[in-house]
C-alpha cells in the first residue's frame, strides 16, 4: 500500500511572518525509500469561492499520510507566497512541494535569486522593478516568481491552480524541469480532482525514471485526458466518494 509522508503543510497569505502559517509539521525522517511531501497552501480571503476544491485537493494529496485529516483555518488575506516559501526555504532541497493557489504572488517587492550566473554567482532579481516593467503583477514578475521557485526547490514541485485566476501563474511554470502544472476549474467533482493529483504524481514518477524527459508541455486540465480517465475506471468507489 503507497503511503505519502507528509513533512509539512504551510498555510500563506499576508507578506509577514504572522501570514505564515504552520499547519501540520511531522519532523520524523520519512520511511526508506519515500520521499516527505512539504505543501504550500494559499489561504488568501479570494480562496473561499474555491474552498470545496481546495479541500478536496488537499484531502487527495493527504489521504493515506500522516496528515491524513488535517483542518483549514479561516480563509482571508492576500496571496504573500514568496514569503512564505521563504521562511521554509530549509525544507525545499529535500523535500517535494506542492503549491496550492487560486491566484499568484502579488505582494513581494524585495530581491529574488532565481538562479545562478555562468560564473556561478547569484541572479538576482529586484522584483519592485519588475512590477514596474510589467505595470502590475504580471509577465516579468510572474516569469521571475517562477524561476526562483524553481531555483530553491530541490526535488519535484507541482503547482496546482484553482479557477481561472491561476491559469497565468500555470503558464509560467510548465515547460520547466521536474515541474508539474494542473488547473483545477471551480466545480470540478471529486472524481476529476483525484484524477488530476494522480496524473501529477504519475508524471513525476515518469520524470524519476527518465531525468532527460522532456518536461511537461502543456497545463493538464480538468477536462481529463485518456490516461487520467483510465486512472479513475480502475480505481475503486469507495476511494473517489471518501471525501464526499
Amino acid at each position: 500500500e503507497e503511503r505519502r509522508w507528509i513533512a509539512a503543510v504551510i498555510g500563506f497569505n499576508f507578506p509577514t511572518d504572522e501570514g505564515v502559517h504552520l499547519l501540520f509539521e511531522d519532523a520524523t525522517p520519512p520511511p526508506d525509500g519515500v520521499v516527505g511531501l512539504v505543501l504550500f497552501v494559499d489561504m488568501s480571503h479570494s480562496m473561499n469561492d474555491h474552498v470545496r476544491e481546495l479541500k478536496t485537493i488537499l484531502a487527495a494529496w493527504l489521504a493515506k499520510s500522516n496528515a491524513e485529516g488535517l483542518k483549514l483555518p479561516k480563509l482571508e488575506g492576500c496571496t504573500g507566497m514568496v514569503h512564505a516559501v521563504q521562511k521554509h526555504a530549509h525544507l525545499l532541497s529535500t523535500h517535494d512541494v506542492v503549491v496550492l493557489t487560486d491566484g499568484y504572488e502579488n505582494q513581494f517587492k524585495g530581491t529574488l535569486t532565481v538562479g545562478r550566473n555562468d560564473d556561478g554567482s547569484p541572479m538576482n532579481v529586484n522584483m519592485e522593478e519588475c512590477v514596474n516593467h510589467s505595470q502590475g503583477f504580471k509577465g516579468e514578475y510572474l516569469i521571475n516568481v517562477a524561476s526562483y521557485l524553481m531555483h530553491v526547490c530541490g526535488a519535484q514541485l507541482y503547482f496546482v491552480g484553482l479557477g481561472a485566476d491561476a491559469e497565468q501563474m500555470a503558464q509560467h511554470m510548465i515547460k520547466r524541469r521536474n515541474c508539474h502544472v494542473a488547473v483545477v476549474r471551480k466545480g470540478a467533482n471529486i472524481a476529476e480532482i483525484h484524477g488530476t493529483v494522480r496524473q501529477l504524481r504519475g508524471n513525476a514518477a515518469l520524470t524519476l525514471k527518465e531525468p532527460e524527459r522532456e518536461p511537461q508541455q502543456d497545463v493538464i486540465k480538468v477536462q481529463l485526458s485518456a490516461e487520467a480517465i483510465a486512472q479513475l475506471d480502475a480505481m475503486a468507489v469507495a476511494e473517489i466518494r471518501q471525501m464526499e
